[in-house]
């Protein structure tokens, strides 16, 4: 037995999701795991009526590109970058953004 195992072993049961975080950050995919699972809860953070307007959603790096069909609601969401990192922080209690890029 590996001191890992070991170690598991002693501590007693160990949270499912905490399994499968390890895992991936074992297999190097938890960033690209949290970008799609950020997509998929996209209206959860931001809202039914921001989530409505948004038309895609995508990531280069650690850049999140939000395109939005309505123009005065791409201004206001300009304007308030911090608070929707904020709100993706809160969400994922983790840095999973480090730049937000309104279209």
């Amino acid at each position: 037995m590996t001191h890992n195992e070991n170690q598991r072993s002693s501590r007693g049961p160990v949270p499912i999701s905490q399994v499968f975080e390890e895992f991936l950050k074992e297999i190097n995919c938890q960033k690209t795991f949290q970008q799609k699972r950020l997509k998929a809860e996209w209206a959860q953070i931001v809202g039914h009526g921001i989530a409505q307007k948004t038309t895609e959603l995508y990531f280069r790096g650690n850049r999140l590109y939000i395109k939005i069909a309505s123009a005065p609601l791409r201004n206001e969401l300009n304007m308030s970058k911090s608070e929707l990192l904020k709100a993706i922080y809160s969400h994922f209690q983790e840095i999973i953004v480090d730049e937000i890029i309104i279209l």
